[in-house]
């Protein structure tokens, strides 16, 4: 099942998209704004990991596609907890001016937690994110994530430690205040 959410479409990761996962995952500046790190990646290690990817029971992981424009990234849950009913969501978006600042990564956020609460029965939805990445803490701001901490030089990037902000969102049919 492909999720629709208004210009996006959210389906699964296929062979074709190693290549686009390929840019993404070598991308300095995409990796700069993310909490967690790589080393270079070969095309076949690319491969490689698609295929070990196909078997994973608590992560989701969707391409962003966008009508006529091709795919515009990624988006995913890890660590979904079928048990406490939550999961982590991250996006990324492509290097790239027709993409950015277009509103295709909250369209995205919004139909996975769409997804997330009403198919998957999920009863929140956090995310974790550099305390420097403004762009990111105001996207997910806007899509209705609250600000839950601040863990203190949580990563280590560009020669320094970076405090990370975690937010998340209750499933708005399951809140009772």
């Amino acid at each position: 099942m492909n999720i629709q959410y208004e210009n996006v479409l959210l389906r699964a990761i296929e062979t074709e998209d190693i290549p686009i996962l390929f840019q993404m995952i070598n991308d300095g500046q995409i990796e700069s704004m993310t909490g967690g790190w790589s080393f270079p990646v070969s095309m076949e290690q690319q491969k490689q990991w698609y295929q070990s990817i196909q078997s994973e029971k608590n992560t989701l992981r969707c391409t962003i596609d966008i009508n006529d424009l091709g795919v515009a990234g990624m988006v995913s849950f890890s660590d979904i907890d079928w048990k406490n009913r939550n999961t982590q969501i991250h996006v990324k978006i492509l290097n790239n001016e027709k993409f950015r600042r277009k509103g295709i990564a909250c369209q995205a956020i919004m139909g996975m937690m769409r997804y997330a609460f009403s198919e998957l029965n999920m009863h929140l939805v956090y995310c974790t994110i550099l305390q420097s990445n403004l762009p990111s803490l105001k996207l997910f701001e806007k899509c209705g994530f609250t600000k839950d901490g601040q863990l203190r030089e949580r990563v280590f990037k560009n020669g320094k430690y970076h405090d990370t902000i975690t937010m998340s969102i209750i499933n708005p049919s399951e809140c009772h205040v």
